[in-house]
């Protein structure tokens, strides 16, 4: 049942992910015009033509390239950019990053570039892939982390996560940057 102040929260939701992945559907099956130009070109028979055609069109699709038109990115680093955006709330863009299932990350692993204690034995820690989470519960750790130490960050339920500190228990946080 929803919470008269819940319906609005869902209406916003909806609203960016069924556009974002309509989106994701529509470029898949009409990619951009240099790309669609290249696609074209195998379509000519003569071969001087195709050749011609080829050429002008990696031209065209360079020009666009050095414009912001377009641009390209291989799985690792789709992968690399997703894994920045974990622990952000966000609709499920899976798509935008070429996953066609929108499976996303549950889980990442990292260490502490740096660290600083916030009050009531919780901590603000850097993280060496440039994000920063902060210990949202109070439970005073086994022993305080150190700068270098492994980390591990899961998702939980309801857009929670836990945060291990070199294999001791997790303790709720949440991303700040």
């Amino acid at each position: 049942m929803f919470h008269s102040h819940s319906i609005p929260a869902f209406l916003v939701v909806s609203a960016l992910v069924l556009p974002m992945s309509a989106m994701a559907k529509e470029a898949s099956k009409n990619p951009p015009a240099a790309i669609a130009q290249i696609y074209d070109c195998r379509a000519l028979g003569e071969a001087d033509a195709r050749l011609r055609c080829y050429d002008a069109a990696v031209d065209e699709m360079k020009g666009a390239e050095l414009r912001g038109d377009i641009s390209f990115s291989d799985r690792a680093a789709m992968e690399e950019r997703r894994r920045g955006l974990f622990g952000f709330s966000l609709p499920n863009v899976g798509a935008l990053f070429g996953d066609k299932d929108g499976e996303e990350i549950r889980e990442v692993e990292t260490s502490i570039a740096a660290l600083s204690p916030v009050g009531g034995g919780r901590f603000r820690m850097k993280m060496a892939d440039g994000s920063v989470w902060l210990q949202t519960e109070s439970r005073n750790l086994a022993r305080d982390p150190e700068v270098g130490d492994a980390v591990r960050i899961k998702a939980g339920a309801l857009g929670s996560y836990f945060l291990s500190v070199e294999g001791r228990t997790s303790v709720r946080a949440k991303r700040e940057q």
